[in-house]
């Protein structure tokens, strides 16, 4: 599946009407996520996060690690729960 094809993410991208979204799999190891896929997103921000280690603290992994979708509805809630997310280049804590 090339980067950024649109059919397997679009349903799930358009359905809480986000601005953005990424498909990860788990990789043959399972020890990390890869990304598949992805819309909405800045290419440095793909770079960064193409490969996600399991042990590494992100909406996606906690995603992974409950076994259920997580949902977050903003950036003062994705900066709340993930301190050391990034928010215009900019460390956030």
């Amino acid at each position: 599946m090339r980067r950024g094809a649109e059919p397997p993410l679009s349903p799930g991208v358009a359905a809480p009407a986000a601005e953005s979204g990424a498909l990860y799999l788990l990789n043959a190891s399972e020890t990390a996520l890869d990304l598949v896929a992805f819309r909405g997103m800045p290419e440095e921000v793909v770079q960064r996060y193409m490969h996600l280690a399991l042990e590494v603290r992100m909406p996606v992994t906690d995603a992974v690690h409950a076994g259920e979708i997580l949902y977050l509805t903003n950036r003062e809630e994705i900066t709340s729960r993930y301190t050391t997310a990034r928010l215009d280049g900019e460390r956030v804590t």
